[in-house]
Parts: structure tokens; C-alpha cells; sequence
């Protein structure tokens, strides 16, 4: 459960990276391969996220009861 916070700051760190990448028109000219791979891992970030935080409640609930 400490962990978590470190595997979401990690996950959100690079969704902004990728975010800031596919910001820049130019990319999508120069180099459309490497949009579709930044969309597909920003879409495997947000599975990634889903799962962390969702486990992350389950893991709370757990200690709870």
C-alpha cells in the first residue's frame, strides 16, 4: 500500500511527458508511427492507473475491516 502513491506519481509523470510530446503538432507530420505508439501506451497509463487505484481500495478496505 506504500507503494502506490510512488507507481502513481511514476504513471502520471509519464502520461505528462507523453502528453507534452503529441502537444507538439510537428510529431504528428514528422513522425505518425511514434503518435500511435505515445496514444497507445497514454491508453495503457490510464489501464495502469485503473488497476493501482483500484487495488489500492481494495487494500485499504482490507485494513479497515
Amino acid at each position: 500500500l506504500e507503494a502506490l502513491p510512488a507507481q502513481i506519481e511514476a504513471l502520471e509523470q509519464e502520461q505528462r511527458s507523453i502528453a507534452e510530446k503529441l502537444a507538439d503538432g510537428d510529431i504528428y507530420r514528422a513522425n505518425p508511427e511514434e503518435v500511435k505508439r505515445l496514444q497507445a501506451r497514454t491508453a495503457e497509463i490510464e489501464e495502469a492507473l485503473l488497476a493501482v487505484m483500484t487495488r489500492g481500495e481494495g487494500q485499504e478496505a482490507k485494513q479497515q475491516a
